[in-house]
């Protein structure tokens, strides 16, 4: 009886374990991107995007001009590599918010209006 409780303790432990490793494999990027006009701009960018390395999974909405990507943890990629590389696209984007994906937090929001208060705010301090 002993060892059947045992056995449970054991598996249960470590499917916490393994539930925890698995939640933040993956971090997001939420940016505000310009000059995306069309679909076929959207489209463009995910294609060119989901080409690269450690990128999950990436969506680009031309409506809202939002752009959102999950990417691996371990990776080297960073905010500041994925704005590059919208930027060498010809797509600069001025803010973003990220975070870890997966792990049961609240996603961060970012809207336009944040964003160009943001932006207000740094060109005051130019």
């Amino acid at each position: 009886m002993n060892s059947i409780k045992v056995m449970i303790l054991v598996i249960m432990s470590s499917t916490f374990i393994f539930a925890q490793d698995s939640t933040s494999e993956n971090k997001y990027v939420k940016l505000i991107v310009e000059n995306v006009s069309s679909s076929s701009d959207a489209i463009s960018i995910d294609s060119f995007m989901r080409q690269q390395p450690d990128i999950v999974m990436s969506r680009m909405d031309y409506r809202t001009s939002l752009y959102f990507c999950t990417y691996k943890t371990a990776s080297n990629l960073s905010v500041d590599i994925i704005k590059i590389m919208l930027f060498n696209l010809g797509y600069p984007s001025q803010c973003s918010v990220t975070g870890y994906h997966g792990n049961g937090e609240r996603q961060k929001p970012l809207n336009k209006i944040i964003c160009k208060e943001v932006i207000s705010t740094q060109e005051n301090k130019l």
